[in-house]
């Protein structure tokens, strides 16, 4: 319940830039969808920086990628599901 009423107090300040770390962790899977109709309608407004495993829905929702997975590198490409090569 506070992950929920964090997140919802971040959005309701209309933020130009959110930083969100692992908002799907912990929960159910309604609230993760609704999540995703949130972030896409606040991404029409703000900068959004969100640390994921998730990567499913995330991944086709972003327009930039920055893959961590022992090196670092970014990847603008909007097809990938997850990641690989960034081509």
């Amino acid at each position: 319940l506070q992950q929920k009423i964090q997140f919802i107090g971040a959005i309701i300040c209309s933020p130009q830039l959110l930083i969100l770390d692992e908002p799907l962790s912990y929960l159910d899977k309604t609230f993760e969808h609704r999540i995703y109709d949130i972030l896409e309608n606040a991404a029409r407004q703000a900068t959004i920086i969100l640390v994921s495993h998730e990567m499913s829905v995330i991944a086709a929702m972003a327009n930039r990628h920055l893959i961590v997975d022992g090196t670092a590198h970014e990847c603008t490409g909007h097809h990938h599901f997850v990641p690989s090569d960034c081509n």
